[in-house]
């Protein structure tokens, strides 16, 4: 097996690995996304010290990319006035372009709409997207309120619980958040004796990105989802992600259906699985969830 790392020539300073199997017995290659927060370190290692779903379909026969988004993590620095959405896009697309071949996204939380994005921009190349507790496209997501907004300073309510946010300054997740979105109150399978050695690891967010993903005055990405017709999706959700319930996922699923795009809702309950939160990929059973993901792809 063979890594490499590598910085994209488009601006934005992005840093992304490339993990080559020895023999490469799939002919898409697969692109990791993390979500807000974390780096692309997080499908390398898991807290307890297990290799991590980048080696996992690596050792599958897929080559696989791993970015951490602009400005994040081993990602040059980007002035943070120009960090959004479509900032990202752009970076993500040069990293598309460079890949012979089809492609195959793994997306997480916050990157789900961007996954969304690009399969809808590259719906010739991406043929499949595989949405891990994915954020929604903007079509569908619910409009946050606006508690209260002075200057540069910005409360909302999301899912029933204030978020304040200063837009000239990187958002950083406090205890709470950390413990009730990413571990999860009631998750199993987070190795919590890792606790301390996972908090090190986590970023800031920009907080464009951050007030995107909540869909304040209707801005998240939207997209034509007539253009996904030709990829196959699935959503997949664990039973205690706290803002990831079963109907609300699902949903993303029937309104794609909708729009005659396959695609396919995996809860983890319906397989047995119970007690999976937010981090799947970190979680004491991720090889059994990335196996499910494999079979869904070799089987689609």
């Amino acid at each position: 097996m063979k890594e490499q790392s590598f910085y994209t020539e488009d601006g934005s300073g992005m840093y992304f690995e490339k993990i080559t199997p020895n023999v490469k017995k799939q002919s898409e290659s697969l692109i990791l996304f993390h979500g807000g927060a974390h780096t692309g370190s997080c499908y390398k290692l898991t807290p307890d010290g297990r290799k991590g779903w980048a080696y996992y379909f690596a050792e599958k026969g897929f080559e696989v990319y791993i970015p951490d988004w602009p400005g994040t993590g081993r990602s040059r620095d980007v002035a943070l006035e120009k960090i959004n959405g479509e900032f990202l896009i752009n970076a993500f697309s040069t990293l598309i372009e460079k890949i012979d071949g089809k492609v195959i996204l793994i997306t997480h939380s916050m990157s789900g709409a961007y996954g969304w994005k690009l399969a809808e921009i590259y719906n010739e190349k991406v043929v499949k997207v595989i949405g891990t507790a994915p954020s929604p496209m903007g079509n569908i997501q619910k409009i946050s309120e606006i508690v209260e907004h002075a200057g540069n300073n910005l409360s909302m309510n999301f899912n029933g619980r204030n978020i304040d946010l200063n837009m000239e300054t990187p958002y950083i997740c406090d205890e709470n958040f950390i413990d009730k979105k990413f571990i999860g109150v009631s998750s199993k399978f987070f190795p919590r004796d890792q606790r301390d050695n996972y908090v090190s690891l986590l970023q800031t967010i920009a907080p464009k990105l951050f007030y995107e993903r909540f869909n304040v005055k209707d801005s998240q990405m939207k997209i034509d989802v007539s253009n996904l017709r030709h990829i196959k999706i699935l959503v997949i959700t664990g039973t205690e992600d706290f803002d990831h319930p079963r109907e609300l996922d699902e949903y993303i699923v029937k309104y794609l259906k909708e729009n005659g795009v396959s695609a396919d809702y995996i809860f983890l309950g319906d397989r047995n699985i119970t007690g999976n939160g937010h981090m799947m990929m970190l979680e004491s059973n991720s090889d059994s969830i990335a196996e499910i993901i494999f079979q869904w792809i070799i089987n689609n």
